[in-house]
């Protein structure tokens, strides 16, 4: 989403918001707890995919990032593709 106000242009895409509260001077600084981490599991590929999966953003732009989700098979599916910091 792009908001003009008096000729000022904001940025406010979900990435860039991230960047900006993750790590705000562009160093990975930040320690992330990320509940509900997987997602729907028949939508983590495609989310991956497009670069939209919250879990990926986080950990992208965090020096340390652990999630946490309750259902078992979206935490094991994750975990079976590489993401080891889910549980």
């Amino acid at each position: 989403m792009r908001i003009n106000f008096a000729d000022k242009i904001f940025d406010v895409s979900r990435e860039n918001a991230i960047k900006r509260i993750v790590s705000p001077n562009g160093a990975k600084e930040a320690n992330v707890i990320h509940l509900g981490a997987c997602d729907h599991i028949q939508l983590i590929d495609d989310k991956i995919k497009q670069n939209v999966w919250l879990h990926k953003l986080l950990t992208d732009h965090a020096e340390h990032c652990v999630g946490f989700d309750i259902d078992p098979e979206s935490v094991a599916y994750c975990n079976s593709i590489g993401w080891e910091n889910i549980y």
